[in-house]
């Protein structure tokens, strides 16, 4: 792996990855991590492909990893962080295709990755050769709308960038419900317990969350979901959409199959679903994890 900075559209200076074949790269792969995490946590996934011939890249989101150090984790923005985002991740895409014309360009987005890499398919869907959707879900507009009045409420009397701890244990005791009692916080990660011990130990990893970045995360998923969105998808776009059975984020396959529904009724011609049975949220970190990766490469391969 190797570390290097690229400015942002607004001149933030954003860390960033890379991991390199041998020989001339095969095609490009754009690896856009989750939250509270970083980009390094995909190392082991990022060699696989690397040593398959692809070249892998990833950065770290604002308020994360190395781009959020010494500064204030868990905050992308005060305001319109998720388009800020967004559009790092197309600068870093456009870096990437610039120094490697003509190759081929498979962004992979897992978790609130999903969700800027699902916003990047609309917006900048042009630029995308194949879409991977990892560990990812559809959300009712209650819940979105629910939350960011909720949010609107907070931001009366606390600044846009006071964490909300309450939230978060809120959000630990839902994804966790089903693997009570727990020993971790994180034991809906995988089912390995050594990953959820990996993630606690990380120091870049696990941040208190802002009101600012509780509503880009409310504002990723609004924007992904939007029909008139998603009908912006260029049709043609090769769609790989996969999940654990035990994954809470996608209430275990069920959202994930209405995400897929949602882009097979705009006309998407190339999608896939597959959900991996006994798997939980990280399946790049799951005991099968070749397995997907494998398969991952076997449905490039075939267009």
């Amino acid at each position: 792996m190797e570390r290097f900075l690229f400015k942002a559209d607004d001149g933030a200076e954003i860390s960033a990855a890379k991991w390199m074949p041998q020989d001339e790269p095969s095609a490009l792969i754009q690896i856009v991590h989750g939250m509270n995490e970083h980009i390094g946590r995909y190392n082991e996934t990022a060699r696989f492909f690397a040593e398959k011939g692809y070249a892998v890249f990833g950065e770290d989101h604002r308020g994360h990893g190395l781009t959020g150090k010494g500064g204030q984790m868990g905050h992308f923005a005060d305001k319109d962080g998720y388009l800020k985002v967004i559009d790092d991740n197309h600068t870093l895409l456009k870096l990437m295709k610039e120094k490697y014309p003509g190759k081929k360009l498979i962004l992979l987005g897992h978790s609130m990755g999903s969700f800027i890499s699902r916003n990047l398919a609309w917006k900048y869907g042009k630029d995308i050769d194949f879409l991977l959707i990892s560990g990812s879900g559809n959300f009712s507009g209650w819940y979105i709308y629910s939350n960011l009045f909720l949010l609107s409420v907070f931001s009366l009397f606390k600044k846009q960038n006071d964490t909300l701890p309450f939230i978060h244990n809120i959000g630990m005791n839902d994804l966790n419900k089903s693997f009570e009692p727990r020993k971790t916080d994180y034991d809906w990660l995988s089912t390995d317990p050594a990953i959820a011990q990996e993630f606690i130990n990380d120091p870049l990893c696990g941040a208190m969350n802002s009101i600012a970045f509780y509503r880009d995360l409310m504002m990723f998923m609004k924007s992904m979901q939007d029909k008139k969105n998603i009908e912006k998808i260029p049709k043609d776009l090769p769609v790989f959409i996969f999940s654990g059975s035990m994954d809470p984020v996608g209430r275990n396959g069920k959202t994930v199959k209405t995400a897929y529904e949602n882009y097979v009724s705009a006309g998407l011609k190339n999608i896939k679903l597959k959900i991996f049975e006994g798997y939980r949220h990280e399946l790049h970190k799951e005991p099968g994890k070749e397995q997907l990766f494998n398969e991952i490469i076997e449905w490039i391969e075939s267009f």
